[in-house]
């Protein structure tokens, strides 16, 4: 089995999330951009998820002793900085949720959850890429 295959994985997953969550917080802030501490961190997000996908892949085309601590570094960073940000979009919906059930979108809510456990995922497959890559 390929030892990189986790990596693999986690940057495909990385080339999808980006744009998507890019397009999403586009079309959900459109009009009403409210306050940029709480966009412009996603934009940051995405573009760290990203850039650690390409870079992967630019590596990966390269061959297999091509790979550097760089792009693993930067596509794992981009996904732990992704999980903090939905780790806490996630408790504060839920929190809000609690209190009450009509304040929040379902869909909103829904997309969140899944964005999060996306990033949990993104994030654990490069974690474990890189443990499974040096053995």
């Amino acid at each position: 089995m390929n030892k990189n295959i986790l990596l693999n994985i986690s940057a495909y997953l990385g080339l999808i999330f980006a744009p998507f969550l890019a397009i999403v917080e586009t079309v959900h802030n459109w009009g009403d951009w409210g306050n940029p501490a709480f966009w412009i961190i996603d934009y940051v997000a995405c573009a760290l998820v990203f850039a650690g996908a390409m870079d992967w892949f630019r590596q990966v085309k390269k061959g297999p002793k091509a790979h550097n601590m760089r792009c693993v570094a930067l596509l794992t960073g981009g996904w732990g900085f992704a999980c903090a940000m939905f780790w806490m979009a996630f408790f504060l919906y839920f929190q809000e949720y609690q209190r009450d059930p009509n304040s929040v979108e379902s869909i909103v809510m829904i997309f969140v959850s899944v964005l999060f456990v996306w990033t949990v995922i993104g994030f654990s497959f490069a974690l474990t890429g890189i443990i499974r890559s040096n053995d």
